[in-house]
């Protein structure tokens, strides 16, 4: 094992990652590998692990275009989504596999439940849930996801999402890398086209095990980059409640720009799920909860202090006309009479 400590934050879970699949590749005659479909009728003709279970999901709701999609080299990625369902099509592939835990990974009309060593391919136009989830509400597991992204034909992105159940939703990304070396490019079309060729085929594995000894070789070197750096920060601690760390956070940070993105960002939570999971704990909204902490700091400091109300709006993260308005929708007065009558 590498000495992870001297990597950077983004690449110390890669390389760790990638070094257990090495391991496993290494002491397994074979890669276990699935090349999923559609439809689990589909899915049911070829092979596939024994320990594989799959249970059919009827897809929800209606197909929607992606519009006004950005493109990466002319091509749109993202093609369309399910609303209800929570799923996309790609225009590329993309390669998971399980590093941690029982992953539920929700793809077409079924879900395919996997153990860590397993290789799932989901080729373009194949519906895939945005998140893979632990089997139970007591269970976590972590699934690196290896595609062309924004480097499509010219390198590869990989990232960890990280869950920790299946009801909170606490879907994450970190660990993400950006990969620019068209030789991966080539070598992850071709393993995708082998994979759907023959998932089992001799070739399949052995590009299966050169991706992964070229990933880490580009990460050992320094060839990789931070994927989004100034959003991909490290995560908090696993056994960390997310939303405490969340509540902590805003405690000593509402005098700066918050919003559910950097929130989202703080956790290793989606934007949703962050919402999601704040109003179940709370009982209120991610806005509500951050203006009622700035009004009541603001409330103590014009009762205590003889802080100008321009210097208060401040301390409080808001314009003076914002707070004002707060204020005013707060109290049904101006923060100098609400002084004054304290």
């Amino acid at each position: 094992m590498s000495d992870h400590a001297s990597l950077p934050f983004f690449s110390a879970p890669l390389v760790a990652a990638l070094e257990s699949i090495e391991g496993w590749l290494l002491h397994e005659s074979v890669a276990r590998i699935i090349a999923a479909t559609s439809r689990m009728s589909e899915l049911k003709k070829s092979t596939f692990p024994a320990h594989v279970l799959l249970k059919k999901i009827p897809l929800k709701g209606r197909r929607v275009i992606t519009r006004n999609a950005r493109y990466f080299k002319q091509t749109r990625l993202l093609v369309a989504h399910y609303p209800d369902a929570q799923m996309a099509e790609r225009a590329v592939p993309i390669l998971l596999c399980v590093i941690r835990g029982i992953a539920k990974i929700h793809v077409g009309n079924y879900v395919l439940q996997c153990r860590p060593g397993d290789f799932v391919l989901i080729p373009p136009m194949v519906p895939k849930s945005e998140l893979s989830y632990a089997i139970d509400e007591t269970s976590s597991c972590e699934v690196l996801h290896i595609y062309p992204g924004r480097l499509l034909g010219e390198g590869l992105e990989c990232w960890i999402a990280y869950s920790q159940g299946e009801d909170i939703q606490t879907g994450s990304r970190w660990g993400a890398g950006l990969f620019k070396n068209g030789f991966l490019a080539a070598l992850f079309d071709q393993l995708a086209h082998e994979i759907v060729k023959s998932s089992h085929s001799d070739l399949a594995c052995s590009l299966v095990r050169s991706l992964v000894l070229f990933l880490l070789q580009e990460l050992k070197e320094g060839k990789a980059l931070a994927s989004y750096p100034k959003y991909f920060q490290p995560p908090m601690a696993r056994e960390q409640d997310p939303i405490k760390h969340a509540l902590a956070y805003m405690e000593n940070h509402f005098d700066a720009a918050l919003t559910i993105d950097v929130m989202a960002r703080e956790t290793a939570l989606s934007a949703t799920n962050f919402k999601l999971l704040f109003r179940r704990t709370t009982g209120c909204s991610f806005h509500q909860y951050l203006t009622d902490m700035r009004m009541t700091f603001a409330e103590k400091l014009l009762r205590e202090t003889d802080s100008k109300i321009q210097e208060i709006a401040q301390r409080t993260g808001l314009s003076q006309s914002r707070f004002n308005r707060l204020f005013h929708a707060r109290h049904a007065c101006s923060p100098g009479k609400y002084r004054r009558q304290k």
